[in-house]
């Protein structure tokens, strides 16, 4: 035949292929959603797929398993286990070792694995101003791919969070949450401590080698929001160390903006973006709400809640407050908090306001407020109080600075116990400190485990097909990996005080 090899060679258009396998089009959708997801959670280029033999493709340096045992159906859990070194007393000379052996502990964890579904209706006219000579399969997997990746990244962090055992860690050694002060944030010499302490319980880390001398050097992942890296990113001493000892030119850390390893350690900063969407914003790293109904001490009793969107009783917009009890599984029951919890509300005009809450009246979409911090007291509400948690105001004090005396906040700040919609809601302690959450990360931290269903469009039309609904399905679960002992030793959680830039909160005198 004449002609060359390329030019005789038979080419299928898409929509051939299509054509004769119509299930095609949902795989190579489904795809494009599984791709586009992983822009969206952090922690996907930290995991390695495992192989039945429970072998990470990648290493064990990698931070994250996932594991697909349940692909070809049955089941609701993947079984990963652990086995640890082995202790006993042994023998010395010519002592008989039988009986004398050493044993491994071993254990075994599951992760569970459920349904997570989600979708949403777009009208013929909405398909056509939203498309613009784009596909409506192009238009909806991109933002069903963001909501898919959050969700994941989310369900992670959450896991972690409510997973501690032993391995909590927090700024200049605090026993207690209470006990962070507003300036127990995070430093360049808290990777130093943060090492020696996930070390101590058993983290493996994520880099390792040995020093001229032979000493180890091992390095576990500081993961923290742009928001808690504010500090370190504007330490004199950290700029200076760049300045000296980093590449010279414009490709200097201090222009790049690049993050280097510190002491060996390295750090990753996610972006925290407040999406425009009716749904909560912040992350479970960073929690933060926006107040949708005003209220303050001289509001009604039943009036004095945290609400973010009255006519949307579904959606969790306080989902990462403290107080809430995250449920993972459909069939799981929520655990009834009574611990005492508090949250600065920062006014569109600046004003500043601190309020408390037990944990039992965070119901995710809403919170019941309890306290009040005002200066003149109960008020008509009854939740007005002089004293919040341990911050106080002085009664006689003019109505703009409440200071001086009795009280123990600053001058210079307009306090108030009125809220417009609109105000800022963020999590605080006792004292007062904005609380953010941060991890430390060994390697095989935690797994993802994923089921007969990896992810899959699905669709539905209604009004004679006028509109279009699109979605997708998924059977994924979540889990820490833990010692023979079952206690989580591959991450730390750290807590510790955190400033949103742009709304500022005072720091209270407790001298």
């Amino acid at each position: 035949m004449s002609g060359t090899y390329n030019g005789n060679a038979t080419v299928q258009q898409l929509a051939d292929a299509v054509a004769m396998d119509p299930k095609l089009k949902g795989e190579i959708y489904a795809r494009i959603l599984e791709t586009s997801a992983g822009q969206y959670n952090a922690f996907e280029r930290m995991t390695s797929e495992m192989d039945p033999r429970t072998k990470a493709a990648g290493g064990v340096r990698s931070i994250f398993a996932k594991k697909g045992d349940l692909k070809a159906g049955g089941g609701d859990s993947v079984n990963f286990n652990v086995i640890g070194p082995p202790g006993g007393p042994g023998v010395k000379g010519s002592q008989e070792l039988t009986g004398n052996t050493s044993k491994s502990q071993m254990a075994t964890y599951k992760v569970r694995v459920g349904w997570h579904r989600d979708g949403f209706e777009l009208t013929k006219d909405q398909v056509e101003f939203l498309s613009a000579g784009r596909s409506l399969e192009e238009t909806t997997a991109d933002l069903l791919a963001m909501k898919m990746g959050i969700l994941r990244q989310n369900h992670m962090m959450m896991r972690l969070i409510k997973s501690v055992d032993g391995n909590i860690y927090r700024p200049n050694n605090r026993l207690t949450r209470a006990a962070i002060l507003p300036t127990d944030k995070l430093s360049v010499s808290l990777a130093h401590s943060a090492r020696a302490r996930l070390r101590t319980i058993g983290g493996r880390p994520i880099k390792h080698r040995l020093g001229e001398n032979g000493s180890p050097v091992d390095g576990y992942l500081m993961f923290a929001s742009d928001m808690a890296m504010l500090p370190v990113r504007n330490d004199d001493g950290y700029q200076v160390a760049l300045a000296q000892g980093h590449t010279r030119g414009d490709e200097n850390a201090n222009f790049s903006g690049d993050l280097i390893q510190w002491g060996g350690m390295p750090w990753f900063e996610q972006p925290t973006v407040d999406e425009a969407w009716d749904d909560y914003i912040g992350s479970p790293i960073l929690p933060k709400a926006k107040l949708g109904t005003a209220f303050g001490a001289a509001s009604a009793s039943g009036a004095c809640k945290l609400i973010v969107n009255s006519a949307n009783t579904k959606s969790l917009y306080f989902q990462f407050f403290d107080g809430y009890d995250y449920l993972f599984e459909e069939d799981q029951t929520a655990a009834p908090d009574a611990a005492e919890y508090y949250a600065w509300i920062v006014n569109p005009d600046g004003s500043v306001g601190f309020v408390a809450y037990t944990g039992s009246g965070n119901n995710g979409n809403q919170i019941t407020v309890t306290k009040i911090l005002s200066k003149n007291g109960a008020g008509t509400s009854t939740k007005g109080a002089a004293t919040v948690g341990e911050l106080k105001v002085n009664a006689s004090a003019t109505p703009d600075e409440w200071t001086g005396g009795d009280g123990n906040l600053p001058t210079g700040w307009t306090y108030t116990d009125e809220f417009a919609a609109g105000a800022v809601i963020i999590q605080a302690n006792a004292k007062g400190a904005q609380i953010g959450r941060s991890f430390v990360f060994g390697s095989m931290a935690a797994c993802f485990a994923s089921g007969r269903i990896d992810m899959s469009p699905i669709e539905q039309t209604r009004d004679f097909g006028f509109t279009i609904g699109r979605g997708y399905e998924m059977i994924f679960g979540t889990g820490v990996t833990t010692n023979p002992f079952k206690k989580p030793v591959g991450y730390l959680l750290m807590e510790h005080a955190i400033e949103h830039e742009g709304y500022a909160t005072p720091v209270a005198d407790f001298s």
